[in-house]
C-alpha cells in the first residue's frame, strides 16, 4: 500500500452519528473515538458494518460521502479474517 498521511478523523462515522434535518446534514456527534489516524481509516471503519447498518453499505452511501480506499479496506478485511 502507498504511504498515507495522518489526519484528524471522527473514528466512528456511521448513520447513528449523523444528524439530518430535511435533506441537509446539520451535525456530526459522538466524537470520543476521534483522533489522528491514517487517511483511509474513516472509510475502512465506516465500511465495517454490523447488520443494523447494512443499507449504509448496500446503497453506496459510504462511497458517496467518503473517499473510497478499496485496497486498504480489502487488506483490513483480510487481516480481520486471519485474526478472527
Amino acid at each position: 500500500m502507498p504511504p498515507h498521511e495522518m489526519v484528524l478523523s471522527h473514528g466512528d462515522f456511521s448513520p447513528r452519528n449523523i444528524i439530518v434535518k430535511g435533506d441537509r446534514v446539520v451535525g456530526i456527534v459522538d466524537w470520543e473515538m476521534a483522533g489522528f489516524y491514517p487517511e483511509y481509516w474513516e472509510y475502512v471503519k465506516a465500511m465495517y458494518h454490523p447488520n443494523w447498518q447494512s443499507r449504509w453499505i448496500e446503497d453506496g452511501l459510504v462511497d458517496t460521502i467518503l473517499k473510497p480506499y478499496y485496497l486498504e479496506h480489502a487488506a483490513m478485511l483480510h487481516m480481520q479474517e486471519a485474526v478472527w
